[in-house]
């Protein structure tokens, strides 16, 4: 992806199927995401199946995210949170 993208424009094009603009959210939200599954699953390898398993729930769930309702953060973050419950 030559052009930087905002993050709101990214989640717009992903939300579109953009594989480009889903590895762009992926790239500005890993960290954190991982940092979340680490918090409930001090395992290192938990943690990991459980961000995979999450980051298939946010990106196949995608469309149903809505800007009007909260933030991408906290909508992924309550996602992520859920898987490791």
């Amino acid at each position: 992806m030559g052009v930087s993208l905002s993050e709101n424009e990214a989640i717009s094009m992903a939300k579109g199927g953009d594989y480009g603009a889903q590895r762009h959210v992926y790239d500005l939200y890993r960290t954190k995401w991982f940092m979340i599954c680490l918090r409930y699953l001090p395992n290192r390898d938990d943690a990991q199946d459980a961000l995979q398993n999450g980051l298939v729930q946010i990106f196949s769930n995608l469309q149903n995210f809505s800007p009007e309702l909260g933030d991408f953060g906290g909508w992924t973050s309550r996602i992520l949170t859920n898987e490791c419950l």
